[in-house]
């Protein structure tokens, strides 16, 4: 990756590089605010409408200053010692391709599930949903219009890992 300092990306986000070389971005993130509510009550958020008189969402969010750094320029990372690990992927698909839901599914979430199989010596994986985050040209600023693709969140999370075998001392229930 080029290193292109101090090159504005989205608004409050810019490229910097750290004392190691690293390429970085400052920005902002929203992590879950603690709460009492969270003693008795799960964090939720849906992304449908609710019934009548049941809320959106229970989170309270607080926003946080944070530097992201590129994982890829951080040098290998072992999955059993760091928890994760960049995996390269060799792709047949097109840039172009990424915008047909179609041969996403048929070509690239294969790819993905072949190249983890591998990783991880596992039998099967199962990829139970994906999506594709497009900016919009007016982003963070919102139109109010429905958009073609889901938008870059600043809300921090992790995956969903429904059920998984990732070797003897991965296994879960």
């Amino acid at each position: 990756m080029n290193k292109p300092s101090g090159r504005t990306l989205i608004q409050g986000q810019q490229y910097h590089d750290d004392h190691q070389g690293q390429n970085t971005i400052r920005t902002k993130a929203h992590f879950l605010a603690k709460d009492d509510l969270y003693k008795t009550e799960k964090p939720y958020s849906l992304r449908f409408p609710p019934p009548a008189g049941f809320p959106r969402q229970s989170t309270k969010l607080e926003e946080h200053d944070i530097i992201v750094r590129d994982a890829r320029s951080t040098g290998t990372l072992n999955f059993t010692v760091e928890g994760c690990t960049v995996l390269d992927i060799q792709t047949s698909m097109s840039y172009e391709d990424y915008n047909n839901e179609d041969r996403i599914c048929k070509i690239y979430l294969n790819e993905v599930a072949t190249r983890l199989r591998k990783f991880f010596d596992a039998s099967k994986v199962q990829i139970f949903e994906h999506r594709v985050r497009k900016r919009h040209e007016n982003f963070p600023t919102a139109t109010g219009a429905p958009y073609q693709y889901d938008q870059p969140t600043s809300v921090v999370h992790v995956g969903m890992l429904f059920h998984v075998y990732l070797g003897p001392m991965f296994a879960t229930s």
